[in-house]
């Protein structure tokens, strides 16, 4: 009896080792995903609205005019003063362009 316990206070020191590993990870995972969000922050107004542009007026075009729109507007939030991406395109904002 006394075997089982210390077998099973074993098994659940091994587990607490390895949960604890595991959220060290997820912090140092964490801390690298806030700093890359907490640089895009600036650039959320600029690069919302070439989403949101996009979106609401592009669909029923031509993939030409459409990047001939994307620019336009990219070089219109520029003039104004508007933060944005560096290199803001619409497929990247939005998705991802493996999946999509």
């Amino acid at each position: 009896m006394l075997t089982n316990k210390i077998n099973e206070c074993q098994l659940k020191l091994d587990r607490a080792q390895k949960l604890t590993e595991g959220l060290s990870d997820e912090k140092t995972r964490w801390s690298s995903d806030i700093k890359t969000l907490s640089k895009k922050f600036d650039f959320l107004p600029g690069d919302s609205l070439i989403g949101a542009g996009m979106v609401a007026y592009s669909g029923s075009f031509t993939a030409n005019y459409r990047e001939e729109m994307e620019i336009h507007w990219v070089k219109l939030l520029s003039d104004l003063q508007i933060q944005k991406s560096e290199e803001i395109r619409m497929i990247t904002y939005l998705g991802e362009p493996v999946k999509i």
